[in-house]
């Protein structure tokens, strides 16, 4: 290395394990495959904030209208009925029917990474 040379920092800047989780309860939704989505975390702590960075993505009007929609919890419960059930104990799927948000909501801890298809 010459002289004046800055050395290069080949660490990388790791989150640490328990800012990652404390991140995870209070945004749950900002996480994508188990990193954390920073568009998502945008929209998660300000309307107001406007990134000027050209990138590929989906967009919709009203977009972050509905990343403020999926902020309040829902308030509904899931009911098994039983009599309309085939092999109830066993079973290794569910069908739920009902509101789309609300019952991602609910199912959102309890069967996170645990659910293969919506």
């Amino acid at each position: 290395m010459h002289k004046g040379a800055n050395p290069i920092n080949n660490k990388r800047k790791f989150i640490s394990k328990e800012r990652q989780n404390a991140t995870r309860s209070l945004f749950p939704e900002v996480f994508v495959e188990g990193k954390i989505n920073w568009e998502r975390l945008q929209l998660a702590l300000s309307s107001e904030i406007d990134s000027d960075e050209e990138q590929f993505g989906l967009t919709w009007k009203g977009k972050r209208d509905c990343y403020r929609l999926i902020h309040p919890p829902a308030l509904g419960s899931l009911e098994p009925v039983y009599e309309e059930s085939v092999n109830w104990d066993t079973a290794e799927n569910l069908f739920i029917e009902g509101d789309n948000l609300d019952v991602l909501k609910i199912l959102q801890n309890s069967f996170r990474g645990k659910i293969k298809m919506i």
